[in-house]
């Protein structure tokens, strides 16, 4: 909740890993990738479960772990499935939805600031997309070769020429492409929230918008 109210307290903390990360072998971030993925995604799910006890009104445990066990077990078989039938396509989808995924949490820190000039559910979702573009589409604009390499991991392990499958995605069309769409949604949110500070929306919410979103 700190780093909600202060993120300059989380950019302070991380800046100089930020610094010297370039220096480590890419089986260094490969291997704390994993470990972070145990560490903080598993506990980032833990309480999923409690979800429906919590949200409505008679239900009871058992039937919450049944409820979110049911569609946990069909989503991801739906998740297995598009990858064998047509991986290139689930890789794409799984861009899109941690895109949405890192959005949605960047908004709602942003609520829990307590910022006004996010007033409407437009303005929410267009700072959404900028917000989540900034970690999955920036990437591909400044470190496509790396973004190229993770694709081909990926798909490789469902076709023999992954190189091949995922060449359609990673041509010059389709970063000129985000890198527009970047460009013009940032643009847009930002414009936005000057003109609601104009109309009385307090500027220090909005100028933490714009640091978080420039730097």
């Amino acid at each position: 909740r700190a780093f909600a109210f202060y993120p300059a307290l989380a950019l302070a903390a991380l800046l100089p890993l930020g610094a010297v990360t370039p220096l480590f072998p890419v089986e260094v971030g490969v291997a704390t990738f994993a470990l972070g993925t145990l560490v903080v995604g598993m506990a980032h799910g833990a309480v999923d479960h409690l979800v429906p006890l919590r949200a409505a009104f008679g239900v009871s445990l058992r039937r919450s772990l049944v409820a979110v066990s049911v569609v946990y077990a069909v989503l991801g078989g739906a998740v297995v499935a598009g990858f064998f039938l047509a991986p290139v396509a689930a890789f794409v989808g799984f861009i899109v939805l941690t895109w949405l995924h890192w959005g949605q949490g960047d908004v709602a820190a942003l609520a829990v600031a307590g910022v006004e000039h996010l007033r409407t559910p437009w303005e929410r979702a267009l700072t959404l997309v900028v917000r989540g573009g900034l970690p999955m589409g920036v990437p591909l604009l400044s470190h496509p070769g790396e973004y190229r390499l993770v694709a081909e991991w990926i798909v490789g392990l469902f076709v023999a020429d992954a190189a091949a499958a995922v060449a359609p995605v990673f041509t010059s069309d389709v970063r000129i492409a985000v890198g527009v769409a970047m460009v013009s949604a940032t643009t847009v949110s930002l414009t936005l929230g000057a003109w609601r500070v104009r109309k009385g929306a307090t500027r220090r919410g909005w100028l933490r918008d714009v640091g978080e979103t420039l730097t």
